[in-house]
């Protein structure tokens, strides 16, 4: 959940710092055949792919066939969220436009993430931060 919120946010800052720019963030719901616990012990992981689909909702599980299209849609501009930044969702087998959660909403959350990633990357490549310390 912490990386889809992440990828919520940064869309929403590309499309507050780069007007000229279009982005949205998809969330494909369950995708039980992307194999999802992959890296996880083999117990553990078929434990994991026999209780998730009891806890999604059903129109929130798909199939890479059904999911593919409607990302596409998205991709090629067929599709596009209510605001620029915006979020899509997978419901019922068909992307739409959606608000995302609370968190992903809040004010001030998506320049904050934005900052934080260009300090982190720049401390990676062993530059000082040109961000000062909130």
């Amino acid at each position: 959940s912490t990386s889809k919120l992440l990828c919520i946010l940064q869309a929403k800052e590309i499309a507050a710092r780069y007007t000229r720019l279009r982005s949205a963030s998809f969330a494909p719901g369950y995708l039980p055949e992307t194999n999802l616990a992959r890296e996880y012990p083999k117990l553990l992981a078929s434990i994991i792919k026999r209780i998730i689909p009891y806890t999604m909702k059903n129109d929130r599980t798909g199939s890479v066939a059904t999911t593919a299209p409607e990302y596409a849609r998205v991709l090629q501009g067929d599709l596009r969220p209510n605001d620029n930044g915006g979020y899509v969702v997978m419901r019922s087998g068909r992307a739409i436009s959606a608000p995302p959660s609370e968190l992903a909403r809040q004010k001030g959350l998506s320049e904050k993430v934005w900052e934080d990633s260009i300090d982190l990357l720049l401390a990676a490549n062993g530059q000082p931060s040109i961000i000062a310390d909130a």
